[in-house]
């Protein structure tokens, strides 16, 4: 292999991933990135050059190593498209969904308003009819008269009609009996079409019985793949690591490689907890105006005997104290948030199957491949 210099590289043919032609500003850039110090001003500075390249999505990688060492760093988020929402850095598509809101012929629209502009109105009145019937069956599902429990079932069964499919989601998707949401997968899974691919994917990715949720998956059609691609592509935003997982895995399942870009992206995720962890006891003298040592304000400590208090606060104790509860105490908690990133092994599975390509977690790799190779892969389908 020749380089830009003029000197020639040997490397054995099993050290080889993968071989592609790439344009000299990509090859410069690679360069510069092995050799960018691991400072943010290093990696700013890469990422205004690659600006000036029209590197888009090399630029666009300097800015994620940006915030991987500095989570705030403000011209970084605001190059990448993100915005501040509740003192959360987050991208505009994730900013809108987090207040309920879907994106439909360029305008933000709520998931009611989606379903309504989807639907016309005879749909909405065929639908209708469909309500007041579904919830009187499944209460005689769910009842304890025998002769009305099988009429029941024998009705709902019978139900081949996509307009029903929104009565069958809302009466029985999230019934606390497992036998019902069962029967409601199965019923779906008989009606053509794409009206019950959401609901579908839906139980195959919440539902807390994990053979309902094989069953719901095993119910898509075929000739639904096409919808159900696109519900599983969008959970892999989720914030249940449990749910990008599934979806992943269905994906792997759909073989459709056109979702590669989005498994990659979702390789690895970070996930916001709220945990309870104990308050911090130690109590520090802070300055006040007048010059004054007095105790942190924003912790007071039950066990703090009133002359150590005193102490405190009149600066004798200018290191502060350690406060040890007595046995048996209980201690004060507090809530903390902590992000965690997760790898996602379904997520990693469903990529190698797509692509026959083994990266691991090593996302920047993934995304070199895919493009360099992603067109070709794409042309096959």
């Amino acid at each position: 292999m020749d380089t830009l210099t003029g000197g020639t590289v040997v490397v054995r043919r099993e050290q080889i991933a993968f071989t592609t032609v790439r344009s000299a500003d990509v090859e410069i850039y690679e360069l510069r990135a092995r050799e960018t110090p691991p400072t943010v001003e290093a990696h700013w500075e890469l990422a205004e050059w690659c600006s000036q390249q029209r590197l888009r999505s090399q630029r666009e990688e300097q800015l994620e190593q940006i915030l991987v060492m500095d989570p705030d760093h403000e011209p970084a988020r605001k190059a990448l498209g993100h915005v501040l929402e509740r003192g959360e850095w987050m991208t505009r598509e994730e900013q809108m969904a987090s207040r309920g809101y879907y994106l439909h012929n360029g305008r933000w629209v709520t998931q009611q308003e989606l379903d309504l502009l989807e639907k016309s109105a005879a749909q909405r009145a065929a639908e209708k009819e469909w309500f007041s019937k579904v919830y009187a069956w499944v209460r005689w599902v769910a009842g304890t008269n025998e002769r009305q429990r099988q009429q029941g079932v024998a009705n709902l069964s019978a139900i081949t009609d996509p307009s029903a499919v929104a009565a069958l989601t809302s009466h029985m998707s999230d019934h606390e009996l497992t036998f019902v949401r069962q029967l409601m997968v199965k019923i779906c899974s008989e009606i053509p079409g794409p009206e019950p691919v959401r609901p579908l994917v839906r139980q195959s990715l919440y539902d807390r019985d994990g053979a309902i949720r094989e069953l719901a998956f095993a119910g898509l059609r075929e000739d639904q793949y096409e919808h159900a691609v696109s519900a599983y592509v969008a959970a892999l935003r989720d914030d249940d690591n449990d749910v990008i997982n599934r979806a992943g895995g269905a994906l792997g399942k759909l073989a459709d490689p056109r979702v590669v870009p989005a498994l990659i992206d979702a390789l690895v995720t970070k996930h916001t907890y709220q945990v309870q962890v104990p308050a911090d006891t130690t109590i520090r003298p802070v300055a006040s105006p007048q010059g004054a040592t007095w105790s942190d304000p924003s912790w007071v400590s039950p066990y703090l005997p009133p002359n150590v208090e005193l102490a405190l606060r009149t600066g004798q104790l200018p290191f502060g104290v350690k406060v040890i509860p007595p046995p048996g105490a209980r201690p004060q908690m507090r809530m903390a948030r902590v992000q965690v990133q997760m790898q996602n092994a379904q997520v990693l599975g469903a990529l190698e199957a797509l692509t026959g390509q083994h990266f691991g977690y090593d996302e920047r790799t993934w995304k070199l491949w895919w493009a360099a190779e992603g067109q070709k892969v794409l042309s096959k389908v």
